[in-house]
């Protein structure tokens, strides 16, 4: 399997797991809020899944955008729908 680069992974948090029981562990009995802290992370080595965190991509976050980076943006927005 091939490594994506640390720069692709800010902001995320990766749950290695080899079960079905293990996603259900993760997606339904674990608290959101745990989950996106790490206050769960042991509980769930324990339970043999691998947790891996990166660092927050705070590149984006604490940049204010330029007007021409805002018209940008809205301009990506266009709904194409709407023309046909």
């Amino acid at each position: 399997m091939a490594k994506l680069p640390d720069e692709f992974k800010r902001g995320f948090s990766i749950f290695f797991v080899r079960n079905i029981d293990q996603v259900y562990k993760v997606c339904f009995d674990t608290e959101e809020s745990r989950l996106a802290d790490g206050s769960a992370d042991e509980e769930l080595r324990q339970a043999g899944i691998e947790v891996e965190r990166y660092e927050d991509d705070t590149l984006m976050n604490n940049k204010l955008l330029t007007e021409e980076e805002n018209l940008m943006i809205s301009t990506v927005k266009h709904n194409y729908l709407e023309d046909l």
